[in-house]
């Protein structure tokens, strides 16, 4: 996602003058001057880590929008989106992903696009539940998430996925909500045209966090399948 939302910025400021609202910790600050170098004005908002078993989040299990986003709002956030659609005129709002397209409420009727809209870990989630309790807990999230989409969805003129079974995907989740398009990832190869570093023998670099479950499993399935 940070390097998609790299390339969006880079290639959006070609053409306008870009205002970059993100959330960050005080080592990300340290990157505001280069990025200020594409975004007309950089703001940084600290970012709030989900934590299941808070008791906030414990408490939103009641709640009908599903914990994770309950528990990672902001409020700083929407009032940093506020005051600057309020400084400024702004044509466009992109929202990545749900973390911040969760604050289309501060956006002020300005034209929003939600992207890079993903409900396919969520299905998956469920589906490699071990347990009755993770099955269980995987269905109460999707149907929130339903919900919550379809509730959140027609607040955005247009909504972007990476991959055609995504798509498919969301028309399950808001079968109303039809625009929709397809902008696969992609890496843009001028720009790591790096020069060649000394060999290292019998060692690989993967570049892909673990946070994100696929580039787990990716690494399990090559260290314990192919590697040996």
């Amino acid at each position: 996602t940070r390097l998609r939302v790299s390339a969006l910025l880079n290639g959006i400021a070609r053409y306008h003058d870009v205002s970059l609202i993100s959330f960050g910790d005080e080592h990300d600050r340290d990157h505001i001057g280069e990025l200020r170098q594409v975004c007309r004005d950089v703001h940084v908002v600290p970012y709030r880590a989900y934590n299941p078993t808070s008791a906030h989040a414990l408490l939103s299990l009641a709640n009908p929008t599903p914990r994770s986003i309950v528990d990672t709002y902001v409020p700083e956030m929407a009032q940093t989106i506020r005051q600057a659609l309020s400084q400024h005129r702004y044509h466009l709002v992109i929202a990545s992903q749900q973390r911040t397209a969760a604050y289309a409420a501060a956006f002020r009727g300005v034209p929003a696009i939600f992207e890079e809209l993903e409900v396919g870990v969520f299905a998956t989630r469920r589906q490699q539940a071990t347990s009755a309790l993770g099955r269980l807990r995987g269905t109460l999230t999707i149907v929130k998430l339903r919900q919550y989409l379809q509730r959140l969805l027609p607040a955005f003129g247009a909504c972007t996925v990476v991959s055609q079974p995504e798509r498919d995907l969301l028309t399950q989740f808001a079968p109303n909500y039809s625009a929709v398009e397809i902008i696969p990832n992609c890496v843009e190869l001028a720009r790591y045209q790096l020069d060649p570093l000394p060999t290292q023998p019998a060692s690989l670099i993967y570049t892909g966090s673990f946070t994100y479950q696929p580039n787990y499993e990716a690494m399990r399935w090559f260290v314990g399948d192919v590697l040996p």
